[in-house]
C-alpha cells in the first residue's frame, strides 16, 4: 500500500499534486466565501433600499452595515420584514450558475478541459475585482456575483475531472481527497478573513479573494494538458 502511495511524492506526480491543491484552495475559497456571504449582503442591500433610492446605491456603505458596532444608541430600531428581494436575488444567482454550468458542457468538448478551467477561473477572479471598483449598482453587483459563482463552479468541476486524468489509478483517490481537503480548508480560511478584511476596507475582501483566484487561474495554465490522455 505505502509503496503505491509513495509514487505521489515523486515527479511529476508531486508537482501536479501541489498545483492541484493550491488551485482547489483558491477556487473553493472564492466560491464558498462569497456564496455564504451573499445572503447577508443582499439582506443589507434590502435594508438600505429606501436610503439607496434617495442617496443612490453605495456598496461600501452597505458593507459597513455588516461590521459589528459596539457603540450604544438610544435611537429607535426598525426591522425590515419585506425580504422578498433577498430570496429573489439568491434564486437568480443559483439560476445563473446552473445556466453557466450547462453552457460549459459543450465548451469542454470544443475547447478542452484546460482552456475551460483557466478561462472560468480567470473570469471568476475578474468578476470579484470588478465588483470592488464598479459594484456601485445593485444590478451590477448581482450580475457579477452570479457570473462569479457560475464560473467558479465550472472551474471546480473541470479541475476534479482533470485530476482523474493527471494521476494514475493507484494515486487518483489520494489526489482527489487531498484537493478536496485543501479546498475545504480554503473555504474556512476565506470565511475567517472576509470579515477581517471587511473591517479594513470594503475593497480588500474582493481584491484579496479575487487575486487568489487569479493565482489559481495562472497555476491552471501550468498543468499538463490531459485531454485525450489514456488513463493509467
Amino acid at each position: 500500500g505505502f509503496r503505491q502511495i509513495a509514487a505521489i511524492f515523486y515527479r511529476p506526480n508531486c508537482i501536479n499534486l501541489i498545483m492541484v491543491v493550491i488551485i482547489q484552495f483558491g477556487l473553493l475559497m472564492g466560491n464558498n466565501t462569497l456564496r455564504l456571504w451573499l445572503p447577508q449582503l443582499f439582506a443589507a442591500i434590502n435594508d438600505r433600499s429606501e436610503v439607496a433610492k434617495k442617496e443612490g446605491f453605495d456598496l461600501c456603505r452597505t458593507l459597513q452595515t455588516l461590521i459589528p458596532n459596539s457603540t450604544r444608541s438610544n435611537g429607535t430600531c426598525s426591522v425590515n420584514y419585506n425580504n422578498s428581494e433577498v430570496y429573489a436575488n439568491n434564486a437568480i444567482c443559483g439560476a445563473v450558475a446552473i445556466v453557466i454550468l450547462l453552457l460549459s458542457l459543450p465548451m469542454v468538448r470544443l475547447l478542452g478541459k484546460k482552456i475551460v478551467l483557466c478561462g472560468s477561473a480567470l473570469g471568476s477572479g475578474l468578476c470579484l475585482i470588478i465588483i470592488a471598483y464598479y459594484g456601485n449598482h445593485i444590478t451590477v453587483t448581482l450580475t457579477l456575483s452570479s457570473i462569479h459563482i457560475g464560473f467558479n463552479y465550472v472551474a471546480f468541476n473541470t479541475l476534479l475531472s482533470s485530476i482523474v486524468d493527471l494521476f494514475p489509478t493507484t494515486l487518483r483517490a489520494m489526489a482527489v481527497a487531498s484537493a478536496m481537503a485543501f479546498g475545504r480548508f480554503g473555504s474556512s480560511v476565506g470565511n475567517i478573513i472576509f470579515p477581517a478584511l471587511l473591517g479594513i476596507g470594503c475593497l480588500y475582501p474582493f481584491l484579496t479573494i479575487g487575486g487568489i483566484i487569479l493565482v489559481s487561474a495562472f497555476l491552471a495554465m501550468l498543468l499538463p494538458d490531459s485531454d485525450m490522455k489514456a488513463l493509467k
